[in-house]
């Protein structure tokens, strides 16, 4: 039998009857009544004024309510302060599709379907949806949720770090600790949390709100469960259990939260092998949750699932068994056809390039065109050697300094995720996000335990907080707009294709062929296998009137792509080509090439919407109606497609319908293509 739970006998032997301490330490009644007849027969000890519970769940040290508030709302504002210029940011990258083009968040109240889609980002799209329904595209609203989470994580940072402080763990550190201590170091690390620098790609990058939102829930359930075993209070455990389950639909990271309960359980409240069963069962309902993830994984829509891991490629091959596409769900097949060792060994490196820009954060980049190791050179076996330190000062530390430990253990668990399930990009800043709350409190809690002074301390913290926050301040700039981005990256990484393709992209999504086709044909010399980048390319030579090498580009494009599986590209360059044949007269090629497009790509509306035009010109006004319906469906904020479908139904001696949709126009804000829709209407 443990000692602690011998004891715990004997200190409550006065005040529970047998059944109730069998039942708290998780023995048999007759176990208990031989621990208690084999006690010596001195005097009960004097029973605790703390609550009657198993030993280590007692606060060390009464502490206000006020103090942990207001190092929380000290965090938030500095978060808000630091952020104040991201408002104005534009969309990037992955925001394209997730939100500007994605019609499945600009349909209110359609549950079912965005759930279909984000899965196990539910939450995440459904905060999308409430911003587009709010304010459509504008990017101001996008911006202020993802910087008011940000400040809302920040306060809880330091509410758990305040919280750690009165654990059993941390009574030597409280017990000799001033109160301003206890108010200074909460709040240094919810400040360090909201003014690294290494947290603007979370905040700034729209659809990375998954990371923000998952840290808020991951880190509110790690301090309501602490709040919960220091007052023995079910509401706060209610509350922990919430934020679990809210967590895991915010994205796939938060499948480590019940680990970090059972790490949080054991580092701070006492040995592992004191009353297992009593806390084996409290965190029980936690430990259930492990299940939703990979539930919703396994069940997600094939068809409109488009986020975290996924199968490199779509087969039409009968449906798989349920291990075998869990199987396809944790691997990728990389651009790069990347070996799972060859991954593994790069995390070993890609890790110590996080450490290192933790502690001097230079270098910041949207992408990271990181070197893939594929033997274990010297360089991987010194980051090998460097890891396997620190883990092990973590498991030295643990009684000495807690906190330090803690946040290593923490740093380690929830990169876990990102690190053993090979994704195609090796290396981004914003898995980081979750993982510096741990740090954090490493870093504001670690130095109190070598009784430093504390107003140099805090002097040298001010400082290195101040320079963070310019940092911090100066790299919102860079997120202010794609071409002052992809600018950016390009000039650190000259040889990586990714910023010419998108800076290319950017430009050709602006009609600006000419700016487009340079940044297009140095990504494609860069990196030759991209059909993505040869579509782009040949709708720039399209636009400039080089119809022959678009055509050329296009074919190349759905060559690569249906070889790769890229949906998205083939069904653009299917698109883009059908546009060649339309405007040389030839419009049954043109409608085929469209019909493989949106066979491809089911959700490209403006495929839809060239369907309608081509099935007007050959005269086949139903088929113009059915496809000019489907372009308004998946995505009804396109004037174009509202007005050819009026005309449309007008050629369908449906003149009424075509009336329903000089509305929608106005609406839109396209009055000129409504007057001018009328005007068909009443010649008619």
């Amino acid at each position: 039998m443990h000692p602690e739970t011998r004891k715990f006998i004997l200190e409550n032997a006065g005040r529970l009857t047998v059944r109730e301490i069998a039942e708290r330490t998780g023995l048999r009644e007759k176990n208990v009544r031989s621990v208690l007849r084999q006690a010596p027969k001195d005097p009960t000890p004097e029973p605790s004024v703390t609550s009657i519970a198993p030993p280590g769940t007692e606060p060390s040290r009464a502490v206000g309510p006020v103090l942990p508030w207001a190092a929380a709302l000290s965090a938030a504002a500095i978060a808000v302060l630091v952020y104040a210029n991201a408002l104005d940011g534009s969309f990037h990258f992955d925001d394209t599709y997730t939100i500007v083009q994605n019609p499945v968040i600009k349909e209110a109240g359609d549950l079912k379907r965005l759930f279909d889609q984000f899965n196990a980002r539910f939450l995440t799209g459904l905060t999308l949806a409430l911003n587009y329904r709010l304010g459509g595209l504008e990017t101001t609203g996008y911006h202020a949720v993802n910087v008011a989470l940000h400040a809302i994580a920040s306060a809880l940072v330091a509410l758990l770090a305040s919280a750690l402080m009165r654990t059993p763990a941390a009574r030597p550190l409280a017990d000799r600790s001033s109160g301003r201590l206890l108010w200074v170091a909460p709040l240094a690390a919810g400040a360090l949390f909201a003014a690294h620098p290494l947290q603007t790609q979370a905040v700034n990058y729209i659809w990375q709100r998954a990371a923000v939102m998952a840290t808020v829930c991951y880190v509110g359930a790690v301090w309501t469960y602490v709040e919960a075993r220091l007052r023995q209070d079910r509401r706060w455990t209610i509350a922990a259990w919430t934020l679990t389950v809210a967590a895991m639909f915010c994205k796939e990271i938060s499948l480590t939260l019940p680990a970090a309960l059972v790490l949080t359980e054991l580092w701070w409240f006492g040995r592992p092998g004191a009353f297992w069963k009593e806390r084996s069962r409290a965190l029980a309902p936690f430990l259930a949750c492990l299940v939703i993830i990979p539930i919703l994984l396994l069940n997600r829509s094939q068809s409109e699932g488009i986020f975290f891991v996924a199968p490199a490629k779509v087969e039409a091959e009968a449906p798989a068994s349920g291990l075998a596409r869990l199987e396809d769900f944790t691997r990728w097949e990389s651009e790069r056809n990347m070996p799972r060792a060859h991954y593994y060994l790069t995390q070993l490196n890609v890790l110590r390039s996080y450490l290192r820009m933790i502690v001097w954060p230079a270098g910041q980049s949207v992408v990271h065109d990181y070197p893939i190791t594929t033997s274990a050179d010297l360089g991987t076996a010194l980051s090998l050697a460097l890891l396997a330190a620190m883990a092990a000062a973590a498991w030295v530390l643990r009684r000495r300094a807690p906190a330090v430990g803690y946040g290593v253990a923490w740093f380690f668990l929830t990169l876990s995720m990102e690190s053993l399930v090979p994704l195609p990009d090796v290396m981004f800043e914003h898995r980081l996000y979750l993982p510096m709350a741990g740090v954090a409190v490493a870093v504001a809690l670690g130095p109190a335990y070598g009784r430093l002074p504390l107003r140099p301390l805090a002097a040298s913290a001010l400082a290195a907080l101040t320079a963070l926050a310019v940092t911090t301040h100066t790299r919102n700039r860079v997120w202010k707009d794609e071409v002052s981005l992809w600018t950016d990256a390009m000039k650190k990484y000259p040889e990586d294709p990714r910023p010419y393709s998108q800076l290319g992209n950017h430009y050709a999504e602006a009609r600006l062929p000419g700016e487009a086709i340079p940044y297009l044909v140095k990504a494609v010399e860069l990196d030759p296998r991209h059909a993505k980048d040869y579509a782009n390319l040949g709708g720039a030579y399209f636009e400039s009137g080089r119809v022959d090498e678009a055509l050329g580009q296009f074919e190349t494009a759905i060559r690569l792509g249906e070889s790769a599986g890229d949906r998205l590209s083939v069904s653009a360059a299917y698109s883009n080509a059908g546009n060649v044949y339309s405007q040389r007269g030839d419009k049954q090629r043109a409608r085929q090439y469209y019909l493989k497009a949106v066979e491809a790509d089911p959700m490209l509306f403006h495929a839809y919407n060239n369907l309608c035009i081509v099935s007007l010109d050959l005269g086949d006004p139903k088929a113009a109606v059915e496809y000019g319906r489907k372009a308004v469906e998946t995505n009804p904020d396109f004037p174009d497609s509202h007005y050819n479908l009026g005309i449309a139904y007008l050629r369908a001696g449906r003149p009424a319908d075509a009336r329903g949709r000089l509305e929608a126009l106005t609406a839109l804000g396209r009055a000129d293509l409504a007057e001018r829709l009328d005007g068909v209407i009443r010649r008619s």
